[in-house]
């Protein structure tokens, strides 16, 4: 599986290495990976905070141990959840201050000149 993965990918940046076709396609599949990445974090973290909601509705209205300890067992889910992605959006964030790069910015992919 390794094998194919790695002729795959060398396989399509064959023709970047013989400057046969643009990088503008990269650019592109980047910037739209980019702003798809940025509309699913909001969703994922409301996502979240439904699932804490949930959880503690869960909690108040069943009655008995079992439904608490379900209840419980939600409301975590959804507070990890909430946890690790606010904080790797403040790591990658302190990150990019520290190393001053722009946060709304594609990176440009470098490419050899060809006329």
């Amino acid at each position: 599986m390794k094998k194919t993965a790695l002729f795959s990918s060398v396989l399509f940046f064959t023709p970047l290495l013989a400057l046969a076709q643009s990088l503008i396609p990269i650019r592109n599949l980047i910037a739209a990976l980019n702003g798809i990445v940025i509309a699913l974090v909001p969703l994922l973290i409301g996502a979240a905070v439904v699932v804490f909601f949930w959880g503690l509705l869960v909690y108040i209205f069943k009655s008995g141990k079992e439904g608490n300890e379900k209840g419980k067992k939600i409301m975590f889910a959804g507070i990890a959840a909430l946890f690790i992605m606010v904080s790797l959006w403040g790591i990658i964030a302190l990150l990019q201050s520290a190393l001053g790069v722009p946060s709304n910015v594609v990176p440009t992919v470098p490419a050899i000149p060809h006329g």
